[in-house]
């Protein structure tokens, strides 16, 4: 009796803690929205992980990826993407989508001989588009490191605004470095992220960015900007 109670108890708590994501599945609220999806997250995972606990309320397939819950996960997952790319954009200074130089690493070399040194003489790198994969723009098949170099000119107005730099993705995982400082790191192939600006001085500053990719496409693939993030 008390192990049946038990169970009835957890599928009270399954309903409301589904029924609290249902309600804000739909939301264009940003905080509600992150809100909603790390509630999602702990939920999947806690079924996932502990099968002893849940055997009897969830079943497994609910939140197998592609599946139920799973697949509502994913989806609002995108959704959440969406929100904090259109935050961002709705705040672009500047579409940084110029002159960027680039060039592969496959020996991993570009650390040690600074490849992000503001200084360094990048005129044989090849020209190369952002928003787009490099396999994309000529480089069919090439999983590794590879770097992205590009200057651009930031405004004393912008810093005191708190500007960032913002990507809208780097598949898969990305170094950023401004001057020859390292200002950021993530990992993650399709969610966007942002670089830090409160330290660095106006004027022209280069830009560079060590990405490794390990299977299918990779780069920076969505567009990069300058930003005043969305309170």
């Amino acid at each position: 009796m008390r192990r049946r109670l038990g169970k009835l108890e957890l599928s009270y708590e399954y309903t409301t803690r589904l029924m609290s994501f249902a309600r804000r599945r739909q939301t264009t609220q940003l905080r509600e929205a992150e809100q909603a999806l790390r509630e999602l997250e702990g939920l999947v995972a806690e079924i996932r992980t502990d099968r002893a606990k849940w055997e009897g309320v969830v079943s497994t397939n609910v939140v197998r990826e592609g599946y139920y819950l799973g697949r509502d996960l994913e989806s609002f997952r995108e959704h959440v993407e969406k929100l904090r790319a259109a935050a961002l954009e709705k705040q672009s200074l500047m579409v940084l989508d110029e002159g960027w130089r680039f060039r592969l690493d496959p020996d991993d070399v570009g650390v040690e001989r600074e490849w992000f040194a503001p200084g360094l003489d990048d005129c044989d790198w090849e020209p190369i588009a952002v928003g787009r994969s490099w396999e994309d723009q000529g480089y069919e098949g090439y999983d590794g490191f590879a770097w992205y170099r590009m200057r651009f000119d930031l405004k004393p107005e912008w810093i005191d605004r708190g500007a960032v730099l913002s990507f809208g993705a780097v598949d898969g995982e990305a170094w950023i470095y401004l001057d020859g400082a390292q200002i950021a790191h993530h990992e993650g192939w399709d969610t966007p992220f942002t670089a830090p600006l409160s330290s660095v001085e106006p004027g022209e500053r280069v830009l560079a960015v060590r990405v490794w990719d390990g299977s299918k496409q990779g780069g920076i693939w969505k567009p990069v900007t300058v930003a005043i993030p969305s309170e």
